[in-house]
């Protein structure tokens, strides 16, 4: 509760208009195929109406690792993004590209909506019932982690996850800036259907648990948000005159 009160207690603030991006995959056409469709959710995030800005780590070899650069990703989670997407393999508590714990970050009062496309992040019966899954572990951080993370309970597969996450980016950050969570997905979901889902889309939507409040919307820009500082202004010469010309 005292995140979602801090959370919507915060005026529009510029870390609102950043998404990070973590790209995985086997080989290099998993890689190639999962780049493809970050790189359409990251059009979308920066188009227009949105015009934000993506940080997108892609991996370029096999087996498990960490972003390389890593702190500079960390710096990026603490300073504050609007989304976090992870595309790769996953299992309940593994990472084809290390999201780590939400104890490794200080995103003190900015919390993202985490969707992590991969398999089994949100298979609840998979370990010990005590103990929290890793999504768990984020939604209920104290003060940091996430507000919401959506992920799926079984296996998942890249062509669905892809498609399906980028028409929510359109519905989140194109064409119904401000909508709740829980709308923006059934709207999703609305869109597949009219197209024609398959059974590989009604098993993506089936098993996809979202943790998190579904009522509450992303922090976002609801009007124009150009701001200008005093930082962006440079005036030359530095002491004009009407004689100078």
């Amino acid at each position: 509760i005292e995140k979602l009160r801090t959370y919507e207690s915060r005026p529009f603030e510029p870390w609102h208009k950043w998404a990070l991006h973590l790209g995985g995959g086997r080989d290099i056409f998993e890689q190639a195929a999962i780049s493809s469709h970050l790189v359409a959710c990251q059009q979308v995030f920066e188009g227009n109406p949105y015009e934000g800005r993506v940080v997108y780590y892609q991996k370029r070899t096999g087996g498990m690792q960490a972003p390389p650069g890593s702190p500079s990703i960390k710096e990026r989670v603490d300073s504050g993004v609007v989304v976090l997407q992870t595309f790769g393999h996953s299992g309940a508590e593994m990472f084809d590209v290390s999201l780590y714990e939400p104890v490794d970050y200080d995103n003190w009062g900015r919390f993202p909506l985490i969707i992590v496309n991969g398999c089994y992040q949100g298979n609840f019966d998979e370990i010990n019932a005590l103990a929290h899954l890793h999504g768990e572990r984020f939604v209920l951080a104290a003060g940091r982690g996430c507000l919401w993370y959506l992920s799926l309970s079984g296996a998942g597969f890249i062509f669905p996850l892809g498609n399906q996450t980028k028409i929510l980016y359109e519905v989140l950050f194109r064409d119904s800036v401000g909508l709740p969570v829980g709308d923006a997905l059934v709207e999703t979901f609305r869109r597949l259907f009219r197209n024609g889902a398959n059974a590989f889309d009604y098993y993506h939507i089936g098993a996809q648990p979202l943790l998190g409040d579904p009522s509450v919307a992303l922090a976002g820009p609801r009007n124009p948000d150009l701001a200008i500082t005093s930082a962006d202004v440079a005036v030359f010469p530095s002491e004009p005159s009407a004689e100078a010309g």
